[in-house]
């Protein structure tokens, strides 16, 4: 009797877990619809884990119809994280890159600028997105012999987003100083004869009072309105599959690169979370990884090679 009674009320406590994980699925997909529900969305991973998990204890306890709804949760949960991450993203395809991109949020409070110097001077790219970049502002003079192209950063005191460039920068564009909001940069590079347009972003964090979705609207404005290819990197503070960045993609016509990349935080990579991105518009992406080392973050930073203009002679496409 005392056994029966311990299964039924397990049944019961997981029943009522099954309810909550259910609500915070659905209500992290109606974040494409509802922003107040975005907060939700990020957590579709762990949601579904539970849900995974949920299933199996459901089903050993032989609550099936119980289980079945957490099964078919699951499986929505899994749609919800492959669609925006592969499906509806730009694929990495092979050709000869000839654009380089790193794009890396340093962290104010970083102990080790030297080895964020050290790192950029390793990798070379053609332009670097540094987020929190006051701790690296001493090593500017040293890093402009390789870069000699560079926006923001004019004290130490005010250095949250600098552009480091090997090519020089065109029409470089601050929109966000006249509103105190400078974490936005759009700057024109030539590319073997082809204008590209590179823009670095900072959002805000998703509870600061809506502040991430005015931002995201407005750069979006900004962005669709660009002509040409179009990379724009930063730290979004969002998710892949999140209501505020598959809004702001689209209205941006903007495409993410396929893949689940996690970027934060940087002690536990693998659990992380992606919000860190990178996305382009007629570009062809030919690789992207995460950087192996925090240099000092929180974040991971993120290399990556596009090929800008037409495709190279030995693409091996095979188109």
């Amino acid at each position: 009797m005392i056994r029966f009674s311990f299964f039924h009320e397990l049944r019961g406590a997981l029943s009522l877990i099954l309810v909550g994980l259910l609500l915070a699925l659905g209500l992290g997909f109606a974040s494409v619809l509802f922003e107040p529900f975005d907060l939700f969305s990020h957590f579709r991973i762990p949601v579904t884990a539970a849900l995974a998990v949920l299933t199996v204890m459901l089903l050993a306890l032989r609550a099936r119809t119980r289980a079945i709804a957490a099964f078919l949760a699951t499986l929505i949960g899994v749609a919800g994280l492959v669609v925006p991450l592969f499906i509806t993203a730009a694929p990495v395809r092979t050709d000869v890159p000839n654009f380089k991109l790193v794009s890396f949020n340093m962290l104010f409070i970083n102990e080790r600028p030297q080895d964020v110097a050290a790192m950029l001077e390793r990798e070379k790219p053609d332009v670097a997105f540094i987020l929190e970049a006051p701790a690296l502002y001493p090593y500017l003079d040293r890093l402009k012999r390789l870069f000699p192209y560079t926006s923001g950063c004019p004290s130490e005191r005010f250095c949250d987003l600098l552009v480091l460039s090997q090519r020089p920068l065109l029409d470089v564009q601050r929109p966000g100083a006249r509103q105190r909001w400078d974490r936005i940069v759009i700057a024109g590079v030539d590319v073997d004869g082809t204008r590209l347009n590179a823009v670095a972003m900072h959002l805000s964090k998703p509870y600061m009072d809506g502040s991430q979705e005015m931002e995201t609207e407005w750069v979006a404005k900004l962005v669709a309105a660009l002509k040409g290819p179009v990379i724009l990197a930063g730290d979004f503070n969002a998710t892949s599959w999140s209501g505020v960045f598959q809004r702001f993609a689209s209205a941006a016509h903007l495409m993410p690169i396929a893949g689940y990349r996690p970027t934060w935080p940087s002690e536990f990579p693998t659990l992380g979370f992606p919000i860190d991105h990178t996305l382009v518009r007629d570009v062809t992406p030919v690789s992207i990884r995460i950087m192996k080392r925090s240099y000092g973050s929180n974040h991971l930073g993120q290399v990556a090679e596009f090929r800008i203009g037409p495709p190279s002679a030995g693409d091996g496409s095979g188109q």
